[in-house]
């Protein structure tokens, strides 16, 4: 599997929610949201697969209504392609 990131459309929001990822003890970081991904311009927090039944978790209980999906990424031949998990 290649890179998980949860997309959100609120700046706010991906922060909360990289903040409450990294004190649950994830290895997360911010990145921009690939365009392949069409959720407009935006913020993701890219995890690690690991993390991914926490990641679920924190979303669910709290609140994060402006969260656009959760999308894996790869590099296939120099192209991103983006899938919706």
């Amino acid at each position: 599997m290649g890179n998980i990131l949860a997309a959100f459309r609120s700046r706010t929001q991906t922060m909360r929610f990289f903040e409450r990822m990294k004190r649950g003890g994830c290895a997360v970081s911010v990145v921009n949201t690939p365009k392949e991904a069409h959720v407009g311009c935006g913020i993701s927090v890219k995890l690690s697969t690991q993390c991914f039944g926490f990641a679920k978790r924190v979303l669910y209980a709290g609140g994060y209504d402006s969260f656009a999906g959760f999308f894996e990424i790869r590099q296939i031949s120099g192209r991103t392609q983006v899938k919706t998990i």
